[in-house]
């Protein structure tokens, strides 16, 4: 385990309830909105140091070339495979799929990692005649995953994937490498003459989910963070585990679950989970306790740009507990910053997976933001004096008072 984060860090003593987000590193409390942006860049560094690993900047010489265009939808739109490189002489490519908009204008994009056997994304037909672009681009294109089957991921072969082997000397997992990718799908959007470069949206779900937090965290071109059953590392909680009445112990994916050698090791900080995580690598909470943040500290770095997050209230293994903890506490963040109302969630009957529905809420939550069009939404945000969850139960403290 590396001392350095560990001794620059590490808490002196548990602390049962979520971190507070305005304590900066001297101890004292933030009082200005205005004092926001260096405690965010502290917070940012945390968790690259004990999360996501430290991740190379933009690359700057971002490239696409369209290898195949098709007429979708009866003409109304354009299916598209993009060949985007980047990187140090060029050497990264990755292969886009974008489906977009079949008529002029600029659009709104929703940009997701893609991982095996996932489905498209839902209605892609009405996403279209409502004005968005969709982009996607595969895993395997820059990282290792290990698939349904959840095979084993070897070291050996973590470290021959691209991206490792472009930019040795970071610390980055496959969650980040995934985020990065999405950045550079983004970079190449913004060039085009049918992208509104304003109105960029990062999505995904279960471990794409994961990934659109990383990606809204570090690249703050995009404008909204719409994420779906993310579970552990992504729109839930270390600390508070369980259903949608707080039960199911044993069953949810936990920091030592996740992190465990024979499983998902490669997605996050291998150090994170020895140093947290249950030691037997089960799905028993361990030392989370002791970690000087929590998910919660990941959303609000997405502040003030919006957030939503749907789930799926019989999904136990994502944590739709935990979520609805981070997603209140995160909504101190977004009323101390003056965007309450900007951070939502959305609950439905069912289990694991990104549905129809799901979708709809999501469109109907862009369309709001960058539309104003008034839809009256199935999604919950925070009204000015409402507490929806009791925050004793997890965090004594609250936005400073301005």
């Amino acid at each position: 385990m590396e001392e350095r984060w560990m001794a620059q860090y590490a808490l002196k003593a548990p602390c049962a309830q979520l971190p507070d987000p305005f304590i900066r590193p001297d101890g004292t409390r933030l009082n200005r909105p205005e004092e926001w942006p260096v405690q965010r860049a502290y917070w940012k560094k945390m968790l690259q140091d004990m999360l996501y690993g430290t991740i190379p900047p933009p690359p700057g010489n971002t490239k696409g070339e369209v290898v195949e265009t098709q007429a979708a939808f009866g003409g109304a739109a354009l299916r598209q495979t993009v060949r985007i490189t980047c990187g140090p002489q060029g050497q990264i490519a990755l292969q886009a799929k974008i489906l977009r908009p079949n008529r002029p204008g600029r659009f709104p994009a929703v940009i997701r990692t893609a991982f095996d056997r996932q489905a498209p994304f839902p209605d892609e037909e009405k996403a279209i005649a409502r004005g968005y672009v969709l982009a996607e681009y595969s895993c395997f294109d820059l990282a290792p995953d290990s698939g349904m089957e959840n095979r084993a991921i070897t070291k050996e072969e973590f470290a021959a994937c691209p991206l490792a082997k472009a930019y040795p000397g970071y610390t980055w997992k496959a969650i980040a490498m995934w985020a990065w990718g999405q950045s550079r799908v983004a970079d190449y959007l913004c060039t085009t003459d049918y992208v509104d470069a304003q109105k960029l949206v990062t999505t995904g779900c279960s471990r794409a989910g994961k990934v659109a937090l990383c990606t809204a965290a570090n690249d703050e071109r995009f404008a909204i963070c719409a994420i779906s059953a993310s579970g552990c590392g992504g729109g839930g909680c270390f600390r508070f585990m369980g259903g949608r009445m707080g039960e199911g112990t044993g069953l949810y994916e936990s920091l030592g679950d996740m992190i465990r050698p024979s499983k998902f090791w490669f997605w996050f900080l291998e150090e994170l989970g020895a140093a947290y995580g249950d030691q037997q690598g089960t799905r028993a909470l361990g030392r989370e306790d002791y970690l000087p943040f929590d998910l919660h500290i990941a959303r609000a770095l997405v502040a003030p740009r919006p957030a939503i997050t749907t789930e799926a209230l019989d999904d136990i293994y994502a944590n739709p507990y935990g979520t609805y903890v981070t997603w209140r506490a995160a909504e101190e963040v977004y009323r101390f910053l003056g965007a309450g109302g900007k951070n939502a969630i959305h609950y439905r009957e069912g289990g694991h997976g990104f549905t129809a529905q799901d979708a709809g809420v999501m469109l109907d939550f862009f369309d709001n933001i960058f539309f104003e069009k008034g839809i009256a939404a199935a999604y919950k945000t925070v009204a000015p004096g409402e507490d929806p969850l009791s925050p004793a139960l997890h965090f004594a403290w609250r936005a400073p008072q301005l």
